[in-house]
């Protein structure tokens, strides 16, 4: 139960750059070479296998991180998103790459939350604006205020 509470509030943004783990892990797949959403999906979802992550929770994370106006991902040969009601043809064939920031964040010489803000529910806690109370410290493995 203590790792998958660990696992949990490890998608809480970070103290070292703002990411939570599914954004790390994202991050982390494409700049080691990892370029298509399916591929990044299944090495992610490997990886944080305690999550249980499904495609459409994956689906939704890597569209917020390619969403303006500060992008930490470009997939390139999609116009746009996909909804969850419709086919994306594109999806198989479009390539994901960094963006500027989203290096600049991987290499935690950014903060993405800082930057970008965030309105998102982990579990009963809210998290709001573009400085939030509770921040998840990987180093420590505890959630901190801030």
């Amino acid at each position: 139960m203590k790792g998958a509470f660990e696992a949990h509030l490890s998608r809480l943004p970070s103290t070292h750059n703002g990411l939570g783990s599914i954004e790390q892990g994202t991050l982390e797949g494409v700049a080691g070479g990892i370029n298509h959403p399916f591929k990044l999906f299944k090495q992610v979802g490997d990886r944080l296998n305690a999550l249980g992550m499904g495609d459409l929770e994956f689906r939704y994370r890597l569209s917020k991180m390619a969403e303006g106006p500060f992008p930490l991902l470009t997939l390139e040969g999609l116009a746009e998103f996909p909804d969850w009601n419709h086919r994306a043809p594109a999806l198989p064939e479009c390539t994901v790459t960094l963006t500027d920031l989203g290096q600049k964040v991987l290499a935690g010489e950014q903060d993405w939350l800082s930057v970008k803000g965030i309105d998102e529910w982990f579990g009963g806690l809210h998290l709001q604006g573009q400085t939030v109370a509770w921040r998840w410290d990987a180093s420590r493995g505890a959630m901190i205020r801030v």
